[in-house]
């Protein structure tokens, strides 16, 4: 059986901290050496952790995440460090070190206390882009609070239903207007529903929950399917809102990334080569090299569809053992259980919005990627939660 956790648990303390700097966008003006050093500072500290019970069970995507990880890893530094390129994917498995460092270490870490830094992060974050997006403050830029981060609300939302927190539910709620009025995009939409999906398999009975993720499945999947008339229902959408529309720009950089993918489409470039690209006729305005607007498509440019056709299988893999943990559990006030809800909705979230924008591979969104991970990993692996898989 796992202790109780002590409060004072130093990797959870900078983890919280980072997340909160992240989600504030506090470190913003500062590049990304501050992004690297956190990561590596969690890295030292989760290989450090005091000595916990082992994980009960080896759960294989958390194993096969870790070592696509180091796949990605080792080829970005030999693109930095052999080659020169300084645009490659290092900002995205650098952080991924903290997940990996977490399968090697074998030792569970209780997160009985995660929750409170969900809460902690959530607040946060929701504070500072209302003042920032609200109010006009100019401590950060209003940039950083647009839906490329509203991984953040999502995060929000779901700490607050699940939690049952009025306060923090009000200020989520706020945050999510304030940004939305400012720059109404379609992806704040799809964002609350997969948080209310995640949130429905929580609060509901079994027999009401799975019909409510196999609805939130077949949503996406009409997503997926209609995607030509969304788009169309996207373009006047923007124009009533009086939002520039940047559908032909995305087109562009999907059409050079199929380009690029067609030129080594097993292995890509190993993760060497620099992943901006130089998008023609000014499509971009004063950007001249830009990363294609779709994460999966921009890592099998560096690291082709075989990594991609694997990363994807270790984060189903993720996504289910989370499901079955939260079906298991029946008491929804379990620690564990509401910790794996919230850190599931944060992974769902980053993931719909990685199919629109580069954010995976910005190294802020990747350590919160990280942390979500090693949550999980450590949520579900717990002795009674999750059986072998």
């Amino acid at each position: 059986m796992i202790s109780r956790p002590a409060v004072l648990e130093w990797f959870w303390i900078v983890a919280v901290v980072a997340a909160s700097l992240v989600g504030s966008a506090l470190v913003d003006y500062s590049g990304s050496t501050p992004f690297y050093l956190i990561a590596l500072a969690l890295v030292l500290l989760r290989a450090i952790n005091p000595a916990r019970p082992a994980k009960s069970a080896r759960i294989w995507p958390f194993m096969l995440f870790a070592a696509l990880a180091l796949w990605g890893l080792f080829g970005s530094l030999a693109g930095r460090l052999v080659y020169g390129q300084t645009a490659n994917s290092l900002a995205l498995f650098v952080p991924l070190l903290i997940p990996v460092v977490d399968v090697l270490r074998r030792r569970a870490m209780s997160v009985d206390y995660v929750r409170n830094g969900f809460m902690f992060v959530s607040a946060a974050y929701c504070v500072t882009a209302v003042f920032v997006v609200g109010f006009g403050s100019d401590i950060v830029s209003e940039v950083q609070f647009r839906h490329q981060t509203s991984y953040f609300l999502a995060m929000s939302l779901a700490t607050a239903l699940i939690l049952r927190s009025a306060w923090l539910s009000l200020l989520s709620v706020l945050a999510t207007v304030v940004c939305f009025l400012a720059y109404p995009a379609l992806t704040y939409v799809l964002v609350i529903a997969v948080t209310f999906v995640v949130v429905a398999l929580h609060s509901l009975p079994r027999r009401l929950s799975i019909p409510a993720l196999w609805l939130g499945v077949v949503f996406l999947v009409a997503v997926v399917s209609f995607r030509s008339k969304i788009e169309e229902l996207r373009i006047g959408y923007f124009e009533s809102v009086g939002k520039t529309d940047n559908t032909r720009t995305r087109e562009v950089l999907y059409e050079i990334g199929v380009t690029r993918l067609r030129e080594q489409p097993a292995f890509g470039s190993f993760f060497v080569d620099n992943i901006a690209v130089r998008a023609p006729n000014n499509v971009t305005g004063p950007f001249k090299f830009v990363p294609l607007h779709n994460d999966y498509l921009q890592i099998a440019v560096a690291g082709g569809l075989i990594f991609v056709a694997l990363l994807l299988v270790s984060l189903f893999g993720i996504i289910l053992v989370a499901v079955n943990s939260i079906l298991k559990v029946t008491d929804r006030d379990n620690p564990n259980r509401s910790v794996t809800s919230i850190a599931l909705a944060t992974l769902l979230a980053m993931l719909v919005i990685a199919i629109f924008n580069p954010i995976l591979v910005e190294p802020g969104a990747a350590i919160v990627l990280a942390l979500t991970v090693v949550i999980l990993s450590n949520a579900t692996a717990q002795e009674g939660n999750v059986e072998s898989l």
